[in-house]
């Protein structure tokens, strides 16, 4: 005899399977390399960034800096320590933005240091 629901059932696990996948795999869009450009108090900075994610955790490198942090629904926030030179001091940066259309926008602050920056794909 043939279950009644066994269509609906297989629908069923294929939609959650799909639904899972895609939370898994649901930072992808911000892995890898991101030319950003800083607008500072002092001038434009330029840092070459690289981010690993697995599920919503972040990590990676500006420069020389190891940042930490989330990325959840197109959401970005980092944290590291940063030297600064011409400060001649280290203290804690925070970055949150936003990925729309490609593209990161947002702020960072250092210290008490407020900045906007942009980040596009490295190529």
């Amino acid at each position: 005899m043939k279950p009644r629901f066994s269509g609906f059932r297989s629908l069923l696990l294929f939609g959650l399977a799909g639904l899972l996948l895609a939370q898994a795999s649901g930072g992808s869009e911000i892995a890898g390399k991101w030319d950003f450009v800083f607008q500072t108090p002092v001038g434009e900075r330029r840092a070459l960034a690289d981010f690993k994610v697995e599920r919503t955790e972040v990590t990676g490198k500006m420069g020389g800096v190891a940042l930490k942090g989330t990325y959840q629904d197109g959401k970005l926030e980092l944290k590291g320590e940063v030297y600064s030179s011409e400060g001649g001091y280290t203290a804690e940066l925070k970055i949150t933005g936003k990925l729309e259309s490609g593209e990161i926008t947002g702020t960072a602050i250092w210290d008490t240091y407020q900045m906007t920056f942009s980040a596009k794909r490295a190529e």
